[in-house]
């Protein structure tokens, strides 16, 4: 037994001996290190590069003085726009800083690509542009901007600058970069003004005449409703509503062929709340059943069923006299044609009394 034990330990001291053999053993070479490999600057910066380890010492060169120039501990100064190698040594072992010095461009202004007042319709979104003066301006870093709304219940705006309409009236979504910042109106509405930006205007100290060719811009369904009973005409169109061509406008302003069921909405600014008199202007012919209609105001109907005298002859205008009440603000007004067989041409109101 004993003998055997003998060269069992021989065995594993022959095994070790052979597995120590086989040990691989790698060189260790001293290197330096610099904190920045490259750095871009901008002409008259200074950036401090720090090597290490920091036992040892280290001797800084630079292969350009005219466009970085390099002092004993490793301050940098950028010169004029180029580019130049920052050389850190110690001994035979060295480490190499690249500079890149560009012109800096002082920001003096942003500007906001649109009109000063946009219109949107709820759900719908528009994307705003902005620029930078000058152009190629880099004094401001990328990542100084921001946008925001006065009123997120109306608009909201994303960081890229998409404006999106959530609810019905004004506010302002405004843009920054640095210290410069614009801002643009939005109007957030069903329909719109005929003419951008401008309802027609009622009070107490003036009278205002809406033609019914001027109803608001929208579309069918939104603004208006027509079943199109004549032929297609350009007032609309010349006028930057291109939706509406179903809508028969006739050479005297009048719109023609108005049949029953169809409506027309007008933005309106109440300035003086009361009761208005309405002069209706519409021609209809001789016989057949007579014209009615109604108005609506911000969805609600607001005054009887009037009927429309006849005036015996397509092309003789003459008014009909009713009257409304409305509220200050602003304002939907429809007009409801329960009958047709008439052709309007314009209503005139006058404020008569609160």
């Amino acid at each position: 037994m004993k003998k055997i034990f003998l060269n069992i330990s021989l065995v594993s001291l022959l095994v070790l001996s052979a597995s120590c053999d086989n040990f691989q053993r790698t060189e260790v070479y001293p290197t330096i290190t610099v904190d920045y490999s490259s750095v871009t600057m901008f002409e008259g910066d200074e950036i401090q590069l720090t090597a290490s380890p920091s036992s040892l010492t280290f001797k800084w060169s630079t292969s350009d003085e005219s466009i970085a120039m390099v002092d004993n501990s490793g301050l940098v100064k950028a010169i004029r726009q180029g580019s130049a190698s920052v050389l850190c040594e110690s001994g035979n072992m060295s480490f190499k800083t690249e500079i890149y010095v560009n012109r800096k461009v002082a920001l003096t202004d942003v500007t906001m690509k649109c009109d000063s007042l946009i219109e949107l319709a709820i759900g719908a979104a528009v994307t705003i542009p902005v620029s930078m003066v000058p152009s190629d301006a880099n004094d401001v870093p990328t990542t100084d901007f921001s946008w925001w709304s006065d009123d997120e219940n109306v608009a909201r705006v994303s960081q890229s600058g998409v404006v999106k309409g959530i609810g019905t009236g004004t506010t302002k979504i405004h843009y920054r970069k640095g210290k410069f910042s614009k801002y643009v109106t939005f109007d957030v509405q069903v329909t719109f003004p005929f003419v951008k930006g401008h309802p027609f205007v009622l009070a107490k100290d003036s009278t205002t005449v809406i033609w019914f060719r001027d109803f608001d811009r929208g579309g069918m369904n939104v603004a208006f409703y027509d079943t199109g009973g004549g032929g297609g005409n350009t007032y609309r169109a010349a006028h930057g509503d291109p939706t509406s061509s179903m809508v028969t406008i006739e050479g005297g302003g009048n719109i023609g062929y108005l049949a029953s069921g169809e409506w027309y909405i007008y933005s309106i600014s109440v300035m003086d709340a009361g009761t208005y008199e309405i002069a209706i202007n519409a021609s209809s012919g001789s016989g057949g059943p007579a014209g009615k209609y109604h108005f609506e105001v911000d969805g609600e109907k607001v005054t009887e069923i009037f009927p429309i005298a006849g005036s015996g002859n397509w092309g003789t205008f003459i008014d009909e006299i009713v009257q409304i009440t409305l509220s200050a603000g602003d304002h939907k007004l429809k007009f409801f044609a329960d009958n047709g067989s008439h052709n309007p041409k314009h209503m005139t109101f006058t404020y008569i009394s609160e």
